[in-house]
């Protein structure tokens, strides 16, 4: 029973798609990470260099229930992420 609880516990933690990043506003509604992931997001407003955020991104969700968050407490709908 422990192992069952263990790979659970595991599965779900591996689950989370939860990203901190530093972003730059690079064109309306694009944002670029460092690493030179891009971010489409739909109707944000937010602009600015090297902004902390959190994605919350999976993509069977399509363009509903996936966010970015800045630190500001502005959310935007996130449309895809790529490189």
């Amino acid at each position: 029973m422990k192992k069952i609880l263990m790979m659970i516990a595991i599965a779900t933690a591996i689950h989370a798609e939860y990203f901190k990043l530093m972003v730059t506003s690079f064109n309306p509604n694009l944002y670029r990470t460092d690493e030179g992931i891009y971010i489409e997001t739909r109707m944000c407003v937010v602009v600015g260099n090297d902004m902390e955020a959190v994605l919350d991104y999976e993509s069977y969700r399509g363009i509903y229930g996936n966010t970015i968050r800045f630190v500001s407490g502005e959310e935007c709908d996130v449309v895809r992420v790529f490189r």
